[in-house]
């Protein structure tokens, strides 16, 4: 997940002239703050490959209108538009500008490295409770961040922080901030305590697959797990730890049923996993007779189909997984049993044996 430093960065590697962008960055006035200009102009200062780099704004309606912002000092602003080149210059034209507004942040501040091992080098980061749930703000990598780092190299703190605030796209639990000043937090502040994750070991299982390659929310390959629950599907990141290196060659070109035994640091909308076992499930192929756990034997609320076949003279119940193959075949066993053959894989969690199934035929 160090991967996630591409989420929380600057503007990079912009090429195409009609593609809408948003910058973050310091507005100025390229005559009275810069004296590149005859006339007030409006112009905005960013972070770009490392690199600290200036754009005019193209001065269209838009522009003019915001300029009494910037005429009399700097303020932090948000650009929505798109980049043009004329004469030579490079020029920015918005269609929006506003006054970027700042969060303040309040919780537990920590290095991903050390305290979570999520990625390969020191990052910081805050987490925080927030209506019950765990919150992970990813804090981005600017020098402001880089002064402080010495306060939670080694150890957590309760840190302030003040800057803009972001969502992830696709990674729900998980925030970005670009800080613009970070402070530890005094003792006698009342300071909002995470909700500490139980470690407690469980097993889950879903579909392996590769964060990079397969999800593009990581800039290198890292594992992760997409498990159906209650209706809603929830993607699980695994700390980069041994156990999950070892095991990536089995995801890193396409994805596979896994289970994964370890500890959760997670919500209900997603988290970060430690597992301290994966596998494969295994392969199998299934003969018996199909049923509803509601219509047949009473056991849930909803309907759910399960399999139950004969092994060593005993019956064993498969329950099966809710995907779009269980779902299609349902209409079968809603009623009625019925005899099949399925094919697909198992695994199991706790005493529960479950299938999820690539095929199912009436025999």
């Amino acid at each position: 997940m160090g991967a996630l430093l591409l989420l929380v960065g600057s503007v990079e590697n912009v090429t195409r002239a009609d593609e809408s962008v948003t910058l973050d960055g310091v507005g100025l006035c390229a005559k009275c703050g810069l004296g590149e200009a005859d006339s007030c102009q409006n112009a905005i200062k960013i972070k770009e490959g490392g690199k600290e780099v200036v754009y005019l704004l193209t001065a269209n309606d838009v522009s003019k209108a915001f300029h009494k912002n910037l005429c009399s000092g700097t303020q932090n602003i948000s650009a929505v538009g798109a980049f043009t080149e004329i004469g030579g210059k490079k020029f920015f034209t918005a269609n929006k500008l506003s006054v970027s507004t700042e969060d303040v942040v309040k919780g537990e501040g920590l290095c991903l490295k050390c305290a979570l091992g999520l990625t390969p080098s020191c990052q910081n980061a805050i987490r925080v409770g927030e209506a019950g749930k765990q919150v992970l703000y990813i804090i981005e990598h600017n020098d402001v961040s880089k002064e402080f780092h010495g306060n939670l190299c080694s150890s957590t703190a309760a840190i302030t922080a003040t800057g803009k605030v972001a969502d992830v796209d696709g990674l729900p639990g998980v925030k970005k901030l670009t800080a613009s000043k970070l402070a530890l937090t005094k003792v006698a502040a009342k300071v909002e305590a995470a909700p500490q994750a139980v470690a407690k070991v469980v097993t889950i299982k879903g579909e392996g697959l590769c964060a990079k390659c397969a999800l593009g929310k990581t800039s290198v390959c890292q594992n992760a797990v997409k498990i159906s629950k209650g209706g809603k599907e929830i993607v699980y990141l695994f700390a980069a730890n041994d156990v999950s290196k070892a095991f990536h060659k089995n995801l890193c070109s396409g994805s596979a049923n896994i289970v994964a035994t370890g500890t959760l640091e997670a919500n209900d909308e997603g988290g970060v996993f430690t597992a301290t076992n994966l596998a494969l499930q295994e392969a199998k192929k299934l003969e018996g007779t199909a049923l509803c756990f509601k219509c047949e034997l009473g056991k849930s609320r909803t309907c759910q189909n399960a399999i139950r076949v004969l092994i060593d003279g005993k019956d064993v119940v498969y329950t099966l997984d809710q995907n779009s193959v269980s779902k299609k075949f349902h209409r079968h066993v809603c009623q009625e049993t019925v005899a099949v053959v399925a094919e697909g894989t198992i695994a199991a969690i706790g005493d529960n044996l479950e299938f999820t199934a690539s095929k199912i035929e009436v025999k």
